[in-house]
């Protein structure tokens, strides 16, 4: 069986070649964005890149392989948006690390949001979270001519 050991929401990560291990970036917590005017539509996603990164491992010595996808969930509740699963394979290594790049973070509106990050440990079981990663997402009206690009903090 597949075990999650963690996962993180971040700006980039970097995996060095010649040890295999990983940096990680600016990790999010929080995004707040300025916007200049209130419009009737809500984009679903921020203009901002962002990666999540996640380690599983097997719990014994057997192989095993899987899939992985990651699902927005915004403050009410709602799903924003799910990626395409992605297989995964522990039949070589007993660890890994899998990393969704993102161009634009999506998001439900004002409040706190979530990354879920699902598992389907084998071909006919169904998706289960094994992550809920939560960042808050503060949107504030300019002020004159005050206009921002979304910051992480």
């Amino acid at each position: 069986m597949i075990k999650h050991i963690w996962s993180v929401l971040c700006r980039r990560s970097v995996v060095d070649v010649e040890s295999n291990t990983i940096s990680l970036f600016d990790c999010i917590e929080e995004v707040g964005v300025t916007v200049v005017s209130q419009s009737s539509q809500r984009p679903i996603a921020l203009p901002l890149d962002a990666t999540v990164v996640v380690l599983v491992c097997r719990d014994s010595a057997d192989p095993c392989d899987g899939a992985m996808r990651l699902r927005f969930v915004g403050p009410d509740g709602q799903r924003v948006m799910e990626t395409q699963e992605c297989r995964i394979s522990l039949r070589e290594h007993r660890r890994l690390r899998h990393r969704f790049n993102l161009q634009g973070l999506p998001f439900g509106g004002n409040g706190t949001n979530f990354v879920e990050v699902l598992l389907k440990q084998d071909a006919n079981a169904s998706f289960e979270p094994i992550a809920r990663i939560p960042y808050d997402v503060r949107i504030e009206q300019a002020q004159g001519d005050q206009t921002g690009t979304p910051q992480p903090r």
